[in-house]
């Protein structure tokens, strides 16, 4: 989660008009933060998507865009509005410093700066972030599995839905509940049965393998997966892989009416995404998939798709 190395380097993106002072700030810094300078305003919003700096360091006095454009950009971007913005000038007036907040800059600096104060400046509102964004790292992942959590699952889910709907491509949804877990919690305890829910966490997430799907933790002993640009017989293959990565797992069950180890039904619904259909529709369908397979047997796979 954090990008800075063992000695505490931040990574600052500087950027200047003054390609002079740009190399003095450079050379006053390099000690302490990861630098990247940015020359032009192109530059700048490119190197900020891609490198993502902890903290931008940003001359008021650019072209073609004055600085306060610069941030108000930055901040509209969601790949970069995060991101601390520090501005650095000669203006000396008030107001100047009231629009650059008012923009979304979180510091303002009149040159000429001090080079003790500047480096402890930059350092705290870089410290501020990283854990700012561990904060909201923990906010989206289940504590006991290291998963993610049942609000990344509904943000990832709008999303990609969203997405879908524009490429007039499919998604899916695996519903998955660990069979009579009740049970086992009741037998064996309920910390061998948060050590079940970690062994299978793990497991499932090793079932997915491409980088925009999304296994979470839904509840309890209930798991979700998102599959955009999959089609049912897609999702059903990967439902029943994770289900056998369960049951080879060998967990023993001695009070499961499905089987000797501890094993997984699943429920799988896919959609197109269209006006008169939503992303709840499609958990309510693959809810409905699933409580058919714990109704008629436990420890296998149903899946259908879903339409209005």
């Amino acid at each position: 989660m954090m990008n800075h190395n063992s000695k505490e380097q931040y990574k600052l993106l500087i950027t200047d008009r003054d390609q002079l002072f740009l190399r003095l700030l450079r050379d006053t810094l390099v000690d302490e933060f990861d630098i990247i300078t940015a020359g032009s305003c192109a530059s700048l919003f490119t190197l900020a998507s891609e490198q993502k700096p902890d903290v931008i360091l940003l001359d008021i006095e650019m072209m073609p865009l004055e600085g306060f454009q610069l941030c108000d950009r930055l901040k509209q971007n969601p790949a970069t509005k995060d991101i601390p913005v520090v501005f650095i000038t000669a203006r000396s007036t008030w107001s100047d410093e009231v629009r650059g907040l008012e923009v979304g800059g979180i510091d303002y600096i009149r040159k000429p700066v001090n080079p003790p104060v500047l480096r402890a400046r930059l350092h705290n509102h870089a410290e501020l972030k990283q854990i700012r964004d561990r904060l909201e790292y923990l906010a989206r992942e289940d504590p006991l599995t290291a998963i993610p959590n049942r609000r990344q699952f509904e943000e990832v889910l709008e999303v990609e839905w969203r997405r879908c709907r524009r490429e007039n491509q499919t998604i899916a949804i695996i519903m998955m509940d660990i069979d009579n877990f009740k049970q086992f919690n009741d037998n064996y305890g309920h910390s061998a049965g948060d050590d079940c829910l970690r062994k299978v966490a793990k497991a499932l997430r090793a079932a997915v393998k491409r980088p925009a799907d999304l296994m979470a933790r839904y509840g309890g002993e209930e798991f979700v997966c998102i599959l955009p640009n999959t089609d049912l017989s897609g999702a059903t293959a990967l439902a029943r892989t994770m289900c056998k990565n369960v049951t080879d797992l060998q967990i023993l069950h001695k009070c499961s009416s499905a089987a000797k180890y501890v094993t997984l039904s699943s429920g799988v619904a896919v959609a197109t995404p269209k006006d008169d259909i939503s992303p709840l529709d499609l958990i309510r369908h693959a809810d409905e998939m699933l409580y058919a397979v714990k109704v008629t047997g436990r420890n296998r796979v149903k899946g259908s798709i879903y339409s209005k």
